[in-house]
Formats: structure tokens, C-alpha cells, sequence
């Protein structure tokens, strides 16, 4: 009885104890909170036109009683012809009974700027794809390469806005990086020389630079007809010099047989 009585208590304590942070993980309003702190990052105006909530889940997600949490959306964003999607998550920590907005590690939202502070940060953006590309040729970033990508991402420590990222690749294993503001097209950080020690996927999908790929392919063909030119002829050279001599051979064991009878 005494047992029963134990595993009874032990089990109460346990739901007791459990029981604040489901309750309150069920009751609180999330998307409430956190629409709040992105408005306050980028203007109501702003947030009901170009963000998409996408919903809010524990962290890590196989967690339920995590007492971290985050609430994602989608920042649509758009510079002339080229769309892209930015995932902003809004970070929830449980402490003192209570939710608050932030992960305890100084951060309380990934990918987004505080364009209240600073409009240049949001859209409408200056700076287009194509004056973007062009910019980083005339600052070398496309020199000795055959393809490259260009996106837009969230550049953190003192930049802390939105990016063009243009990597340019020499091989699979190395290239270049130009980072260029989408406000003003300038270097908002020197060329970079990138080198890494196992080939990056995105080489697979990047952009090929037509012009260069056609003149390597034209400068290849005549090397590679010449090699199988000489090659050939080296064969055959050697194949009518072992003829001749496996013939002199013959003849001079003929010779010797003949010599040998008489």
C-alpha cells in the first residue's frame, strides 16, 4: 500500500510540476506577441503587406515541453524582377512562470532589421540584381571564374541588414565573394578569396558565364584532336618498327637454320 501511496505522490509531483508550462505553453498567444515585436522592427504598414506567418512549434521541435519556442514567417521580399522568401523566427524562452520574448542568449529574432531605426534597411530597395552582378565585376569578383550564384540573405554583426551575396566560383572548392548593400551598391566589405576543403552543392546549380565556357570549349577541341593525332601517329610509327624488326628476326633465323644443314 505504502508503494502505491509513493508512485501516487511521485506522479502528482510530476504533473505539478509540468503542469505551469503546459498550460501555459497552451494559453499563450504567441502570434499575438510576436507580430507585436516584428511591427516594432518594421512598421504595421510594412508587416501587413510583406510578411506571412507560418505558424509557431516548441524548440527543439521533438520538445513539446520545451521551455523555448519560435514563431516563423515569411519576409516576401522583392527588387525589380527577383523575389525572394526570408524566413524571420521570433524566439520564446519560459522563465519565471512566464513567456518572454528572446532565447536567453541575447537574441530575440533571426533575419530581420530594425527598419524602424533605419529605413534604408527595408524595402524599397535600390539596388537590382543586374546592377548588383555589375558591380562586383568591376570590383574583380568574376575574375578567373566559370560560375556564380547570387541571393539575398541577413548579414549580422555591424552590417546587421539585408545583403547581396554574390559568390562567384573558380572551382567547386574556391572563388570569390562580393557583399553589396541593396540601398546604396556599395562594398560593404572588401572581395573576399574563399578556398573550402569539400566541394560546396551550390556549384551544381550556380550560373555558368556562357562566354568563358564557349571559349574554353573552342580552345579545348583542336588540343585534345592534336593529342589523338600524335598519338595515333606514335602508334602507328611504333607498329611499322616492330614489324620491320620481328621481319629482320625471321630472316636471320632462316638464315641460320639454312647455314646450319649445310
Amino acid at each position: 500500500m505504502n508503494q502505491k501511496i509513493i508512485l501516487f505522490l511521485t506522479a502528482t509531483l510530476i504533473t505539478l510540476m509540468n503542469g505551469p508550462i503546459v498550460s501555459a505553453t497552451t494559453l499563450y498567444d504567441f502570434k499575438k506577441d510576436a507580430d507585436s515585436y516584428i511591427v516594432s522592427q518594421v512598421g504595421q504598414n510594412y508587416f501587413n503587406k510583406n510578411f506571412e506567418y507560418l505558424g509557431d512549434k516548441p524548440y527543439p521541435k521533438d520538445t513539446p515541453d520545451s521551455n523555448l519556442r519560435i514563431v516563423q514567417y515569411t519576409h516576401k521580399i522583392s527588387v525589380g524582377d527577383y523575389n525572394q522568401d526570408i524566413i524571420v523566427t521570433v524566439w520564446f524562452n519560459f522563465k519565471d512562470g512566464n513567456w518572454n520574448v528572446g532565447n536567453g542568449y541575447n537574441t530575440n529574432v533571426e533575419e530581420l532589421p530594425n527598419c524602424v531605426a533605419d529605413n534604408t534597411k527595408c524595402m524599397p530597395f535600390q539596388i537590382t540584381k543586374e546592377r548588383a552582378i555589375e558591380i562586383a565585376k568591376n570590383s574583380g569578383a568574376f575574375d578567373g571564374a566559370d560560375k556564380y550564384t547570387v541571393k539575398i540573405h541577413f548579414f549580422y554583426g555591424n552590417i546587421n541588414s539585408y545583403v547581396w551575396d554574390i559568390t562567384t566560383y573558380k572551382s567547386a572548392l574556391n572563388g570569390k565573394t562580393a557583399i553589396i548593400s541593396l540601398s546604396t551598391g556599395s562594398l560593404l566589405v572588401p572581395v573576399a578569396d574563399w578556398q573550402v576543403l569539400f566541394a560546396k552543392p551550390e556549384y551544381k546549380d550556380a550560373v555558368s558565364l556562357t562566354n568563358k565556357q564557349t571559349q574554353t570549349t573552342n580552345n579545348n577541341v583542336p588540343i585534345e584532336n592534336n593529342d589523338v593525332k600524335v598519338i595515333s601517329s606514335n602508334t602507328s610509327l611504333y607498329l611499322i618498327i616492330s614489324g620491320v624488326g620481328l621481319l629482320f628476326v625471321l630472316l636471320l633465323a632462316v638464315f641460320f637454320l639454312k647455314k646450319k644443314k649445310n
